[in-house]
């Protein structure tokens, strides 16, 4: 009978540990959500201002989307539209 106690008890002990470990993954897991769903708005963003300066300036300088956003890259302002949001 004392044997079996002392099982039980590990087993509970295991349950309450594993119990934790979910618990913190889950917590990990919400927060990598929500980074996920923020750099998806900064991207989404990113483009839309990228979109608006070659819409401006596109046809006076001659250059695409893609010119544009390596120039951006280049001068590392695509990095500071990013951050000013």
């Amino acid at each position: 009978m004392q044997t079996l106690t002392k099982e039980v008890t590990a087993l509970e002990g295991d349950y309450e540990q594993t119990e934790s470990r979910l618990q913190a993954a889950n917590e990990k897991l919400e927060l990598a959500t929500q980074a996920a769903d923020e750099s998806e708005r900064y991207r989404i963003i990113v483009t839309f201002r990228i979109a608006t300066v070659v819409t401006a300036l596109g046809p006076i300088y001659k250059i695409s989307y893609d010119s544009l956003t390596i120039i951006l890259r280049q001068c590392h302002i695509y990095d500071r539209l990013t951050t000013d949001v």
